[in-house]
């Protein structure tokens, strides 16, 4: 999956990252609203990362590796 195809099917895709990260929550998935940069910063906040390691974890998650 690419990028722009998650963006396109936020909503199932949001669930699916729910499930999986825990802290993240409704409001911060309605806020990201498929806003790549938006997920980048709120990983960063939510788990203390820098932005490349925040970039890796969104690169991993699009791919279907996490």
């Amino acid at each position: 999956m690419r990028w722009t195809q998650a963006r396109q099917d936020w909503k199932k895709v949001s669930k699916r990252s729910h499930t999986r990260r825990r802290r993240r929550s409704d409001e911060d998935l309605k806020v990201i609203d498929g806003k790549r940069d938006e997920l980048v910063r709120r990983l960063q906040r939510l788990y203390a990362l820098d932005r490349a390691k925040a970039e890796e974890v969104v690169e991993d998650f699009v791919k279907g590796r996490r």
